[in-house]
């Protein structure tokens, strides 16, 4: 069973919980190169910002696994708000 911080030969790092990707405190996996995906108990997700964060600056939105098309933090949390509301 895979818990805690697994780092590879090329310097990526991965938090899993109970054989789930999943880290509290930051992006459960961070690539060498740069790019971080956030993920909780096995599926994208972030509050706070995007769940994925390219090298290159491009991201994308998560909630609960599900990918949110939207193309800014702002528009984002009215999402969520509107998740909320039903």
């Amino acid at each position: 069973m895979k818990n805690g911080l697994i780092v590879d030969y090329k310097g990526n790092k991965e938090w899993y919980k109970d054989d789930q990707r999943h880290r509290e405190d930051g992006p459960a996996i961070e690539y060498a190169h740069g790019s971080k995906y956030w993920y909780k108990e096995g599926k994208r997700h972030r509050l706070d910002g995007p769940a994925v964060e390219f090298v290159t600056g491009t991201k994308y939105w998560y909630y609960q696994g599900k990918h949110i098309e939207c193309d800014s933090q702002q528009h984002f949390e009215k999402f969520i708000k509107l998740i909320a509301f039903w």
